[in-house]
């Protein structure tokens, strides 16, 4: 894709809504088959607004569920959202309303193309060009946003542009990075999950359900190689790379191939969620041997090993290694008897700068009437344990000599005035998300690295 410093633009709202209409008109695979073509893809740089009326299946960022402290979990979901009459119209990147117009069409339906109210195509003006690969591994840098450091009696002042043409002002807004365009960072993503919305239909036909998806990857689950072939194929056509070095977009990443081109046997997997999950075997002891596992949830704490010297892992390990066949065994497999890692009710606690006076003002109670050298001071780094709601937690200060009683105390950020914590999360309580989980057995993994045209 060319990026130039100039980016040109053109409203094309007749040109939009006929395109989606033709797409739509062309069926399921007449679709599929479409979209399997890369010239027809820059039709779908750019973006368009319309009012949606609850038939459209897009991505939305909403509050879903409730979290630990009883708020909404913000989040992005794949919902169908219906707006009120009045409302100002949503905007959406083409690839994304033609993932909707895949998915209406793959269940039964006619599409549910929406009216287009506006529409704008972009592309690269031939003045200062950049050359620049935008792929799903790479999109970040259109996207990248500094803030820099500035006099705060002197604060920069600028102007943020809502939907509905209103405006607010701002000290410091961030300044965008030399290879930032917005659009490009928003289309990449939309095809992205456009490809992923092809190939979960091409699942589909072969009567099997993905177990999950993330930005750039889907898990295909109860898949033979011979089927994962049978889909991967059918996108070679949209593969810009060198197929002798790229042979297939679609890339399988488990189970590995050997050097002779076998596959290696079946693996297993447990999903927490999409970047939270565990690859694992069984062994001639039906013991689970770990293939690939994921920091998600686990990496925010700290090494529990450097925090009791007393502690002996064993050689080639690691404690997240040790906490997932702990969890795999004893809430996954169900075996008796598992032996528990040695720090397993120690508590959790993390590293944290105190880097602001936001920060500082946790410790107000704290500091109060203790000589400079007892207090939490600024520019410095402390380790804070995690209240943990609803749990039974005991205190073990006394069983933690090397770790500091500032890491066993709470306070609440806003005011500053401490809490009783003595429901603190344990390193044990860290693994409780799988003991509602059920493993499923998966035989591919493909990665998505998917370049825009």
């Amino acid at each position: 894709m060319k990026v130039g410093e100039l980016v040109e633009w053109r409203e094309a709202t007749g040109d939009i809504q006929q395109w989606l209409d033709a797409l739509a008109s062309k069926g399921l695979d007449g679709a599929l088959d479409y979209l399997r073509q890369p010239h027809n893809w820059p039709a779908m740089v750019g973006i368009a607004e319309f009012h949606a009326d609850g038939r459209q299946l897009l991505p939305v960022r909403a509050e879903y569920g409730v979290s630990a402290n009883g708020t909404g979990a913000s989040g992005i979901g794949i919902n169908y959202p219906k707006q009120s009459p009045g409302d100002v119209p949503c905007c959406y990147a083409i690839a994304d309303i033609a993932a909707s117009v895949v998915s209406s069409l793959a269940n039964g339906g006619d599409g549910s193309v929406p009216k287009i109210e506006r529409a704008f195509l972009f592309w690269a003006s031939e003045e200062k060009q950049k050359q620049e690969m935008v792929n799903g591994g790479l999109y970040g840098v259109d996207a990248e946003e500094n803030t820099q450091a500035r006099d705060p009696k002197r604060p920069t002042k600028g102007t943020v542009w809502g939907m509905g043409g209103h405006s607010l002002e701002v000290k410091n807004p961030p300044e965008l990075g030399e290879w930032a365009l917005p659009v490009a960072a928003t289309v990449v993503t939309a095809g992205e999950r456009l490809l992923l919305t092809m190939i979960e239909t091409e699942l589909m036909k072969l009567g099997v359900r993905h177990q999950f998806m993330d930005t750039d990857s889907i898990f295909m689950p109860n898949v033979t190689h011979e089927q994962y072939l049978s889909v991967v194929r059918k996108f070679d056509s949209l593969n810009l790379y060198d197929h002798d070095l790229i042979p297939h977009l679609v890339e399988l990443q488990q189970p590995e191939e050997n050097e002779d081109g076998t596959i290696q046997p079946p693996v297993i997997n447990i999903t927490v969620s999409a970047k939270n999950y565990c690859i694992y075997r069984l062994d001639d002891d039906d013991k689970p041997v770990i293939v690939k596992r994921t920091e998600h949830g686990y990496g925010q704490y700290r090494d529990p090993y450097k925090l009791e010297p007393s502690f002996r892992r064993e050689e080639g390990t690691d404690w997240i290694s040790e906490a997932w066949l702990y969890s795999l065994r004893k809430h996954v497999l169900k075996e008796d008897d598992v032996p528990e890692p040695p720090w397993l009710d120690m508590p959790a606690v993390s590293y944290f700068p105190v880097s602001s006076q936001h920060v500082m003002n946790a410790f107000t109670d704290f500091n109060a009437g203790k000589p400079m050298l007892d207090q939490v001071r600024p520019g410095n780094f402390y380790m804070g344990a995690h209240r943990d709601i609803g749990s039974r937690f005991a205190d073990h200060a006394s069983a933690m000599p090397n770790i500091s009683m500032t890491t066993l105390k709470a306070s609440r950020v806003r005011t500053g005035h401490g809490v009783s914590c003595t429901q603190r999360l344990s390193y044990r309580n860290t693994t409780r998300a799988f003991q509602k989980r059920e493993d499923h057995s998966a035989t591919i993994k493909p990665n998505l690295k998917a370049p825009m045209t």
